[in-house]
């Protein structure tokens, strides 16, 4: 079984792929449509679950990593991780 974290799903995940892939989080803040600034405090607020993005950011974001909106909500990993395999934006 997963273990529980106390970040909501979307810091979480978000953390997960951007780690995964060895983006900074200036690049991803910067991508989608931050001021280079404070794209770094940003997304580190994000990745902490201290602010969530809303979902139009949710939404760039997503497209950055390649993956459906609905990945950043997902709590349970293996459900998430299969509707990720077979691409399904439900």
């Amino acid at each position: 079984m997963p273990k529980a974290s106390n970040r909501p799903p979307v810091a979480k995940r978000l953390k997960e792929l951007r780690t995964s892939l060895g983006i900074s989080q200036t690049a991803v803040g910067v991508k989608i449509g931050l001021d280079e600034g404070v794209a770094s405090a940003r997304m580190n607020r994000y990745e902490k679950g201290i602010h969530t993005p809303d979902f139009s950011t949710i939404k760039k974001i997503a497209e950055i990593f390649d993956v459906p909106s609905f990945y950043f909500y997902v709590e349970d990993d293996y459900v998430e991780e299969i509707k990720v395999l077979l691409k399904l934006d439900i």
